[in-house]
C-alpha cells in the first residue's frame, strides 16, 4: 500500500500503520487494460501512468472496503466487523458512483482539454471527499487491525496522487501512448 503524501521528512500519512513505507520511483510500463482494449498487455513509456496508478488505487480501496472493513476477518476481532453494514452500504454506493466518474475522467483525459473532463474530474474528487467523510471518526473495538485506519490513509494517498501527479500529468492535447499516436 502507497502511505506516501510527498516526499523528504514526510514519510507516512498514518504512523499507526504497521508497515514500513518506502519512497518509490514510478515505472512508466504499464500493465493492463487499454483505451483501446480490454485485453491486458503492457504499455511501454506509458504517458497515463499516474491515470493508471490511481485507477489501481481506487480499485484496491474498495477491496479493502468490501474484503476487510465490512467482514469479520481478523482473530481477536469479535462478532462484528470493523464497519457496520449500514456505513459499509453508503461507502460502497458512494466508491461506486466515484469509480464511474473517475473512468469517464481518465477518459477524458485520452482527448484534447474538454470542459466534461474537468467536471469528471471534479465530481470524482466531490465522491472520494463523500466517501472519507463517511467513515467514521472513530474505530470500534472489533477494529483490532485498523482498517478505519487504512481507509483513511488509502483515500488521503488517493487525493494525493490525483492532485499531485496525475492532473499535472495529462497534457494539452490528451494522452497518447496507449493509442499509438504520439509524435516521433
Amino acid at each position: 500500500m502507497l502511505t506516501n503524501v510527498g516526499c523528504g521528512t514526510v514519510v507516512s500519512k498514518n504512523p499507526r500503520l504497521s508497515l514500513l513505507p518506502y519512497n518509490l520511483e514510478i515505472a512508466p510500463d504499464t500493465y493492463g487494460p487499454t483505451i483501446l482494449s480490454t485485453v491486458k498487455s503492457v504499455t511501454t513509456g506509458n504517458d497515463a501512468v499516474f491515470a493508471r496508478l490511481v485507477q489501481s488505487l481506487y480499485d484496491d480501496l474498495e477491496y479493502v472496503r468490501r474484503e476487510l472493513a465490512c467482514q469479520q476477518v481478523d482473530a481477536g476481532g469479535g462478532p462484528a466487523p470493523p464497519l457496520s453494514a449500514s456505513v459499509c452500504n453508503t461507502l460502497s454506493s458512494t466508491w461506486q458512483n466515484g469509480k464511474l466518474k473517475l473512468d469517464k475522467c481518465v477518459n477524458a483525459a485520452f482527448q484534447p482539454k474538454q470542459s466534461a473532463g474537468d467536471e469528471n474530474c471534479q465530481s470524482f474528487v466531490s465522491q472520494l471527499t463523500n466517501f472519507r467523510a463517511s467513515l467514521p471518526a472513530t474505530t470500534s473495538a472489533s477494529d483490532v487491525a485498523n482498517r478505519l485506519g487504512e481507509l483513511q490513509v488509502r483515500v488521503d494517498v488517493i487525493r494525493h496522487v490525483f492532485d499531485t501527479r496525475f492532473l499535472p500529468s495529462i497534457p494539452a492535447a490528451g494522452f497518447c501512448r496507449e493509442r499509438n499516436t504520439c509524435p516521433p
